[in-house]
């Protein structure tokens, strides 16, 4: 059944992925793999669930919302430290879950994506956007619900260029706080890209 799994991956694989439903079939194809070969990737596993869900409450959710409200304090008094930084960017900006799901593809003989991973990303967070992370745990102080939203005015198509990434942190259904993050060539400090 792998094999099958395989094939039907290596045949999207063919052309760009860069519409929502190649998108989510593409996610649910690899959740397939993940759970035959017991393949353990918490940011990949996370994305996969993420693109047939309205919410996620799960324990990677969860230490996502914890993390935030965590260093919350930190991200409105623009304290962020070295590695407050690289932690963030390592899901905010959707670097690791990449790097898992080429690590996974590669590691199957299929190809990574390369040139269109803007347009794959672009259509990934059309998906997810407005499903928020969730977390009920007892003392969340600042932050219980993480958010991607779109800016204003500003449409998600496939192009080669990064899609904005802007998330919106809620505490108490309300909304308290907005950070923007990109991926950009010039690779900016997350501190210029924290509202």
């Amino acid at each position: 059944m792998q094999d099958q799994i395989i094939a039907k991956l290596g045949r999207l694989l063919e052309e760009p992925i860069t519409d929502e439903p190649l998108v989510v079939y593409l996610l649910v194809e690899v959740r397939k793999l993940m759970d035959r070969k017991g393949i353990q990737s918490d940011t990949l596993r996370l994305c996969c669930n993420w693109v047939v869900h309205v919410e996620l409450s799960g324990d990677a959710a969860k230490r996502i919302v914890k993390q935030v409200d965590a260093i919350y304090p930190r991200i409105v008094n623009g304290q962020l430290t070295d590695d407050d930084k690289r932690s963030l960017r390592a899901f905010f900006l959707m670097s690791t879950f990449r790097q898992e799901l080429e690590n996974l593809l590669v590691g199957e003989g299929l190809r990574r994506f390369d040139d269109e991973w803007n347009g794959f990303l672009a259509s990934f967070l059309n998906v997810i956007e407005d499903c928020p992370l969730t977390c009920n745990a007892p003392g969340l102080a600042n932050v219980d619900k993480v958010v991607l939203i779109r800016k204003m005015g500003e449409e998600r198509a496939p192009s080669p260029e990064a899609p904005a990434i802007v998330w919106a942190l809620y505490h108490r259904d309300q909304h308290i706080f907005m950070m923007g993050a990109n991926f950009e060539r010039s690779n900016r400090p997350l501190a210029e890209m924290v509202n």
